[in-house]
């Protein structure tokens, strides 16, 4: 960078400004991966496992079980409910379609308006609620 003075100079900035600024922008590159690479932990008794949030293609509610479906073809049952994920999930492209659905738009490949379905690239299908229909099609 440089900057000029009121005598039309150029100057550079100070070596302490200069490195500032890097700082700056490394942090903010730091903050920026870390969204991109943010992970989810699951385990149960045996099994520990860790998914990164953009290899999540879904995820169905069932009572107070949840089906994650990844991009890779498992699926996976978790404890947790509904609200829980959506709320882990917030900042990553994922959004609510019907009370039993947390979809990421990213993945979605096809939507049915008839059926008031969602298609994803893996082959599940998501359902739309009625009060969501239109918000849905702003969205995707």
């Amino acid at each position: 960078m440089v900057y000029s003075t009121n005598n039309s100079k150029q100057i550079a900035p100070s070596l302490p400004s200069r490195v500032l600024l890097l700082e700056v922008e490394l942090c903010a590159l730091k903050q920026q991966k870390a969204e991109e690479y943010k992970t989810i932990g699951l385990h149960d008794k045996e099994l520990k496992c860790i998914i990164p949030i953009h290899s999540i293609v879904m995820i169905r509610a069932q009572s107070s079980y949840n089906y994650i479906f990844l991009l890779y073809g498992e699926k996976i049952l978790t404890p947790k409910v509904l609200k829980y994920w959506q709320t882990t999930t917030n900042s990553h492209n994922f959004i609510r379609p019907h009370v039993s659905f947390l979809v990421d738009k990213c993945h979605t490949q096809q939507i049915d308006n008839k059926t008031r379905s969602i298609y994803m690239a893996t082959g599940c299908v998501a359902k739309i609620s009625g009060s969501a229909n239109k918000i849905i099609f702003n969205y995707l």
